[in-house]
């Protein structure tokens, strides 16, 4: 048996463990998480930790337990934004204090609504501390197979409850009157102790879909009352009704929703109908499949310019650069696309200052791969072809769209020409498009706030027409053609 010191942050705690244990598995057994975006297979290098005594970064995925070691895990920060003016322009006037969290594959946000007065007085964000699991939804689904559903649920409900409990905290109010929550169906079934097995396997069947009700008390939130909002299939959830309700989608008569979070989807709508889909994007926009990614937190580079020939780039929270967010990886491959550094084809054509031919480096530190413009590539065809593929199952082509809507953190800081240039956004949705950030956060706000935005979120959900993406007989060529960085 052996003592293993582990700090993160301002916090220390000693454990034990037997030899031979993976580090990841002594960490997770006593609640203590590392992001782990590949669910521990050992590619993905973004679950490094501290080695004190060896004095160097390990994987927590692949170190054995052979004795006593110290360890220190760095904790990232999530900026929290507000979506809109904090006074809202329609609610329904009643008692309490409510609280509307989007629950995302990779981050929580979080909104706590004076319910009398239809104001946000406060919010909060956090990572998502599934992602120790793996950072898509097949890798949630599968951990829940493997008997992890209630740890699963239990680090959700935890952060959240540690959010009500710094709000309450100047308060006299001991407990949130109502929850209401959105996130795709995943996400929702773990928070509802629900197995989602029969989400990950075909014919993709969510065991509900309806809207949820229940208390806090069910749950284990310190809330009276706890609402999750209806999803419209396995794989377009609430956080995508939320979407359309808060960012004008409906008030067109064409007009399409694109959400390029960790799972891309995209809702279009055409008169009265509406299709969907769920893109294959995996979390590249998310930073997990990228090298040096990192999400909406302090220190990724989030804008990268070129000034005769010199990088100008800033991050988040004015840090120094740990890493790159999604808008910042656009920014690197447009402006390398634009250099001739890298070809139509996504190849690097050019080797820097000695260094590897596969690497370009953005800072002294912080470099693009081969292998993430690769990624780039994967995600923005997928997300590219889906939009082909929906506009020709409405009968309608790119111009005829009156509104785009990106939504997500990452479409909340894209760089449009870029994303135009790299082929992530056809050209002809020029001047069209609207950035509406956390549109799922919004719109839980909303629907907390009225319940006639509610109903009309249930009204919508069975209204959607969702579409696999993966059935159409263009998918195929669609998608090899999109890999290409041409429009």
């Amino acid at each position: 048996m052996y003592k293993l010191t582990i700090s993160a942050g301002q916090k220390t705690d000693t454990i034990t463990a037997n030899a031979n244990r993976l580090l990841i598995d002594v960490l997770r057994e006593n609640g203590i998480y590392v992001n782990s975006p590949c669910a521990g297979r050992g590619v993905c290098g973004k679950c490094l930790v501290y080695h004190q005594e060896a004095n160097a970064m390990i994987k927590a995925c692949e170190h054995v337990i052979t004795h006593d070691l110290t360890v220190r895990i760095e904790q990232t920060k999530v900026t929290a934004k507000t979506p809109f003016h904090t006074t809202l322009i329609k609610f329904q006037q009643r008692m309490g204090l409510g609280l509307a969290v989007d629950l995302g594959t990779t981050t929580i946000a979080l909104y706590f609504v004076d319910l009398m007065q239809g104001k946000i007085i406060d919010t909060a964000s956090c990572l998502n501390r599934q992602a120790a699991f793996g950072a898509d939804v097949i890798s949630r689904i599968n951990a829940a197979i493997n008997g992890k559903l209630l740890e699963l649920q239990r680090m959700v409900v935890d952060d959240i409850n540690a959010a009500i409990a710094a709000f309450l905290s100047p308060r006299r109010q001991t407990t949130i009157d109502e929850i209401l929550v959105v996130g795709n169906p995943t996400m929702l079934h773990i928070l509802n102790m629900t197995s989602p097995e029969p989400l990950g396997f075909a014919p993709f069947q969510a065991v509900f879909l309806e809207q949820i009700q229940t208390t806090g008390a069910v749950l284990g939130l310190n809330a009276a009352k706890v609402t999750l909002m209806p999803s419209a299939a396995a794989f377009i959830g609430a956080d995508v009704l939320a979407g359309a309700l808060a960012s004008g989608l409906l008030d067109h008569r064409y007009s399409l929703l694109i959400d390029l979070g960790t799972n891309g989807e995209l809702l279009l709508k055409k008169d009265h109908e509406y299709l969907a889909a769920a893109t294959a994007t995996g979390p590249a926009f998310e930073g997990a499949t990228i090298e040096m990614g990192m999400g909406g937190v302090a220190g990724a580079i989030n804008h990268i310019d070129w000034q005769g020939g010199q990088i100008s780039l800033t991050s988040i929270g004015d840090s120094e650069p740990q890493g790159i967010s999604g808008s910042g990886l656009v920014d690197a491959i447009a402006g390398l696309l634009r250099q001739g550094i890298i070809d139509e084809t996504g190849a690097l054509t050019i080797s820097f200052e000695g260094k590897s031919e596969a690497r370009y480096y953005l800072t002294d530190r912080v470099y693009l791969s081969q292998a993430d413009i690769r990624q780039f590539q994967l995600a923005k065809s997928a997300i590219r072809t889906g939009i082909e593929i929906l506009l020709a199952k409405a009968g309608l082509k790119p111009a005829d769209l009156e509104r785009v809507y990106v939504a997500g953190g990452f479409g909340f800081h894209l760089e449009l020409d870029n994303a135009y240039l790299t082929g992530l956004l056809p050209q002809t949705f020029a001047g069209k498009v609207a950035s509406v950030g956390n549109a799922a956060g919004s719109g839980a706000v909303l629907a907390l706030a009225d319940p006639d935005i509610l109903a009309l979120a249930i009204a919508l959900a069975p209204a959607i027409t969702c579409i696999n993406l993966a059935e159409a007989a263009e998918f195929t060529d669609s998608f090899i053609a999109n890999i290409v960085f041409s429009e």
